[in-house]
């Protein structure tokens, strides 16, 4: 008899063909949920126990993990890329650069994770002391956090956007997610159609060479969604892991097949950046350097309590480590 996994995955190219049933895990009746549109939305059912496996911020992986939810990750990192262009500022500020931003008040969706790696650059690359900005937040954590030095400020306003507040003239800054991937570097992704109704707000950093120099000289590049199991099954089913990242994989090898001619050329264009495709199933030592220093400004920040050791948090059959 088989076994029966229920998963929730992004309606994304490089998983689409799990979605399709077009790649199979042999063994198992994958049954894919792609429908959910709302990012926060696949999460929260995932935390609630109703799918096996699925995308999963990696902060709120770790966040649950550190207090015990019964997970464990797979290398197959289902969202990246760097976070410049989600700074958004009025095109009348005096904010010029992500240095000015010490001393204003500057609200973001959550603090994890996209923000974690945000606020990291803002602080270690433009020297800007986290606690000399006001940071509001526009919505609760996904999983609660319980550390005491934690101290969240929420948006008062209700019914309304960070770019409504932003456009308003009532907050110097958002950290608004929306592209991630090629986009990250050229633009086009879901940040730039959620500005096209404020033409009063624009991107900070809007040169693709600032983007492509950071990367060239620190070599990170930031993970923000990861894929995640249940830990019973794993226990269950010897090698299970290892046939999941391998469908992944081959998943992610018909990403093509999904992507229109923009798209591909992109893509293309992303992989030459990096110098290698960032979506391999696998934890290579740039990955291993990216996850540890997302521990490391997540601790800095306050959201998590320890830095647990990278391995620890993959089923160990399931990842190659690369130099």
């Amino acid at each position: 008899m088989s076994l029966t996994i229920k998963m929730v995955l992004p309606d994304a190219p490089r998983v689409r063909a799990l979605a399709d049933g077009s790649v199979a895990v042999p063994g198992v009746e994958l049954q894919v949920d792609a429908s959910i549109r709302v990012v926060g939305q696949r999460f929260e059912k995932m935390l609630s126990g109703e799918f096996d496996a699925g995308e999963m911020c990696v902060l709120t992986y770790l966040r649950a993990r550190e207090e015990g939810w019964p997970f464990v990750g797979l290398p197959v990192f289902v969202v990246r890329g760097l976070k410049h262009r989600h700074i958004v500022v009025r095109r009348d500020s005096n904010v010029r650069t992500p240095g000015d931003l010490a001393g204003k008040t500057v609200a973001l969706t959550r603090y994890v994770t996209s923000p974690v790696w945000t606020r990291a650059l803002i602080q270690r690359e433009y020297g800007v002391p986290l606690d000399s900005v006001r940071w509001l937040a526009a919505e609760p954590e996904l999983w609660p956090i319980s550390i005491p030095e934690f101290h969240p400020e929420r948006l008062l306003e209700e019914r309304t956007t960070l770019l409504d507040l932003l456009s308003e003239g009532k907050l110097d800054a958002a950290i608004f997610p929306g592209n991630d991937g090629y986009n990250c570097f050229f633009g086009g992704g879901g940040l730039d159609r959620r500005l096209r109704p404020y033409p009063n707000l624009k991107t900070l950093i809007d040169d693709p060479q600032v983007v492509i120099d950071y990367y060239r000289r620190t070599h990170i590049y930031p993970i923000i969604h990861m894929v995640v199991v249940r830990e019973s099954i794993l226990g269950e089913n010897p090698d299970l892991a290892t046939r999941l990242v391998s469908a992944f994989q081959q998943a992610k090898d018909l990403a093509d097949e999904y992507l229109d001619d923009e798209g591909k050329r992109r893509a293309a264009e992303e992989k030459m950046i990096l110098g290698r495709d960032p979506y391999e199933c696998e934890l290579t030592g740039e990955d291993k350097a990216t996850m540890s220093l997302l521990l490391d400004c997540a601790l800095e920040q306050k959201l998590l309590r320890k830095k647990p050791e990278i391995e620890s948090l993959f089923a160990v059959e399931s990842f190659r480590s690369g130099a």
